[in-house]
């Protein structure tokens, strides 16, 4: 590897590559913050661990007993919670329903449905408020390619798929790289390395095994630090404490929302009664007019 690019080169070509991911993220923090000035978030590093916890939780359920979605079904929903946090902040939604819509859409995509009530019985209703929710939030760009299909016709005897769903759900690899160059890394240098599709793209093929190499081995500290005592929590305390505080239904901006909305259900019913008063004054001033034919009306 060393005969095509320094670690110098490649350290750059993954920090470029991950910069565009990140800035698009941070963009959606600051929108959030805009929205809600009294708010704080994450910063990029404690972020990742959180949002890295519902990707694999979202995985794990996916391929639960409960619903036993094949592994590119549940890649995707990984996939659509990954776009998703792309272009909006996850403090925004209340992400235990977000995770559950994405596994309910990406079987819709898949062809694999699972109705909502079996997805999450209790949170039913609110999974299927959240479908167009997480629609529009990978601009409806649902459909997802992964390698596990291109491996499988190019490698029949490869049997690590473990390997291939960690780079899925534990990195950003499936958001930076094409399916065909990401499954040429994940099948390993002994035969990805060398393969045919690699002739005369080398350079692509330095950038996606150093791109990939470096993610995992980003992602191996991250679960260092997230497997240490109370980290998640102390995440997800943060999480309740800075999201939408109109997902609280006791928080004062709910409660001055539902003030607002009854004050605005007072007025709309306070001009119907006066256009019915009006109708009813316009009506009894035409039956007494007094020309002879309001009388025969009576």
């Amino acid at each position: 590897m060393a005969r095509y690019a320094s670690s110098t080169q490649r350290r750059e070509w993954t920090f470029s590559a991950a910069h565009i991911l990140e800035s698009m993220r941070e963009e959606a923090r600051r929108g959030y913050v805009r929205h809600f000035p009294g708010r704080q978030v994450m910063d990029a590093e404690r972020e990742r661990r959180f949002r890295r916890h519902y990707e694999e939780h979202i995985f794990r359920w996916a391929r639960s007993e409960a619903l036993q979605l094949p592994r590119y079904a549940a890649a995707t929903a990984v996939m659509l919670f990954k776009r998703f946090c792309l272009h909006n902040s996850l403090w925004e939604y209340d992400v235990e329903v977000l995770a559950r819509a994405c596994v309910y859409v990406a079987g819709k995509v898949e062809e694999n449905y699972r109705a909502a009530v079996r997805v999450d019985a209790e949170r039913e209703g609110a999974i299927l408020a959240h479908e167009l929710v997480v629609l529009e939030g990978v601009r409806f760009q649902a459909v997802c390619h992964h390698p596990y299909a291109l491996i499988a016709a190019a490698f029949p005897d490869f049997s690590d798929w473990p390997r291939v769903d960690a780079a899925l759900v534990r990195t950003d690899a499936a958001l930076l790289l094409s399916p065909a160059a990401l499954a040429m890394v994940l099948v390993g240098r002994e035969l990805g390395y060398h393969h045919a599709v690699w002739e005369g793209h080398e350079h692509e093929r330095e950038r996606s095994f150093a791109l990939v190499e470096q993610l995992m081995q980003q992602a191996a500290a991250d679960d260092e630090v997230a497997n240490s005592d109370g980290d998640w929590k102390a995440l997800y305390s943060f999480y309740l404490a800075n999201r939408n505080p109109l997902l609280n239904p006791n928080s004062p901006e709910s409660l001055a929302q539902r003030q607002t909305e009854a004050a605005a259900l007072e007025q709309q019913r306070q001009r119907h009664r006066e256009q019915v008063r009006a109708r009813d004054r316009q009506r009894a001033a035409l039956l007494t007019n007094g020309d002879g034919w309001g009388a025969d009306l009576k």
